[in-house]
């Protein structure tokens, strides 16, 4: 898609995979739950013993409940590049939409790589402005990252390729010294 500024890249997340995950991490552990604690005599609240059934699926409910309205809509971020101005919403942002110029950026570093991460955070360090009272912020990315040669997520790419047509001297921090995918820039010693 080509917008007035070049070209314009949207991620949102999450998606119905993620939904779907949280929805089964939620059931199972409400489901736990009613397997753990039945219902009984040790269970003061629920003191009729024929509610098996109706406990466990209770909770399972609950569980999904819980995911749709409370770990789904917290782990929702939405980045839009378009041209050189960045826009993001998401938890650490409390949902509010902050932008910045690309000609801001002083540093990327990229944080909680491993060997079997969920969640993977670019931290784009920025300039100080009077227009702004932060001066950095996190973009993440929800992947199972099986090594270093997973850690090129989409957003991560898109942020890094557009910055790289502006800066030519900035790199990606904290990359596993093995690394050597898109969010690594060619040096001329290797």
């Amino acid at each position: 898609m080509q917008g007035s500024g070049g070209e314009v890249f949207s991620f949102a997340r999450p998606t119905l995979w993620h939904a779907m995950l949280w929805m089964a991490a939620g059931m199972s552990f409400f489901g736990l739950f009613a397997v753990l604690l039945p219902p009984g005599p040790s269970a003061p609240w629920l003191p009729a013993p024929g509610l098996d059934a109706f406990w466990m699926a209770g909770m399972m409910l609950a569980g999904a409940v819980f995911a749709l309205l409370v770990a789904v809509p917290l782990g929702a971020q939405r980045v839009e590049i378009e041209g050189t101005t960045v826009r993001v919403r998401n938890l650490a942002t409390l949902h509010r939409w902050r932008a910045f110029d690309l000609s801001e950026v002083t540093g990327l570093d990229l944080t909680g790589q491993g060997n079997d991460s969920f969640v993977l955070s670019l931290v784009v360090g920025l300039s100080a402005a009077p227009h702004r009272s932060w001066n950095r912020i996190d973009i993440t990315s929800m992947r199972k990252t099986h090594g270093d040669g997973d850690l090129d997520a989409p957003v991560f790419v898109a942020l890094v390729r557009c910055l790289a047509r502006m800066h030519t001297d900035i790199e990606v921090g904290q990359l596993p010294p093995s690394y050597d995918g898109v969010l690594r820039r060619p040096r001329s010693d290797r």
